[in-house]
């Protein structure tokens, strides 16, 4: 997370510039590095990958779709034989935004950790992959990307809408703008679906839009600072201390 000088747009906090991967891609060049902040809301190298052990028959699943496919840390490129991007397209901060507290000082963000699989397709082999409509044996999205080289194929790394990743899958983080540490992250919210009373249930972290069958599901919400708190999400709101993080009440919608 950047924080910057409103009037300058200078970083507040250390920026550190590291080397990331490069692309494999005939005729494509990468930038060799990226800027890495001092503050830092999920993990930059998610390795090794921990797989939710959910059922059987859904992590052998997991593991098929993972099956060749590319991940050296943030930053990885798109690739011929498929690349995990994490947090992945609807992942860390992209949606939800932030919510801020003045008095405090203190910004409450959810971070989402949803990867995505992206896949670059030649374009003689384009027309032939869409009308197929998989990657890696699962229903994915295809954009031909007129007037480049190649097409794309990509879908979330997920079996049957649920996750292959352990949890927590969403997390609700208050962060110090003026020190630029995390003060507190705790799962945002739960999952009725898979809420089994299990010791894990309530670490199981996200709320999840209604979704077709089979397309899978991506956790969308947003933050609300109060006076008291800070909170989220739909359908359940969890109304969170901002000084722990501990839960004040629950309601839902």
């Amino acid at each position: 997370m950047f924080v910057l000088d409103r009037a300058s747009g200078e970083p507040l906090h250390p920026v550190e510039e590291r080397d990331v991967p490069r692309s494999d891609v005939p005729g494509e060049e990468a930038a060799r590095t990226q800027p890495f902040p001092k503050l830092k809301l999920h993990d930059t190298d998610a390795r090794p990958l921990r797989f939710w052990n959910y059922t059987e028959a859904h992590n052998a699943g997991c593991q098929t779709l993972m099956a060749g496919v590319r991940y050296e840390g943030v930053f990885t490129p798109p690739s011929l034989q498929g690349t995990m991007l994490y947090p992945g397209n609807p992942g860390g901060t992209n949606w939800g935004s932030m919510a801020y507290d003045h008095g405090s000082r203190i910004g409450y963000l959810v971070v989402n950790r949803w990867p995505t699989i992206v896949k670059l397709i030649p374009r003689r082999e384009f027309r032939a992959a869409k009308r197929k409509g998989t990657l890696n044996g699962v229903q994915a999205q295809h954009t031909a990307q007129n007037g480049t080289p190649f097409g794309m194929a990509r879908t979330e790394l997920v079996r049957n809408g649920l996750p292959c990743l352990a949890p927590p899958w969403s997390t609700l983080v208050a962060v110090d703008l003026d020190e630029g540490e995390v003060r507190w992250e705790v799962p945002a919210g739960i999952v009725p679906a898979v809420n089994t009373g299990g010791p894990w249930s309530r670490q199981v972290a996200s709320c999840f839009w209604q979704c077709p069958p089979r397309k899978g599901c991506a956790p969308m919400t947003v933050p609300m600072a109060t006076s008291y708190g800070a909170g989220n999400c739909r359908p359940v709101h969890i109304q969170r201390r901002w000084v722990t993080g501990t839960a004040a009440w629950t309601t839902w919608s």
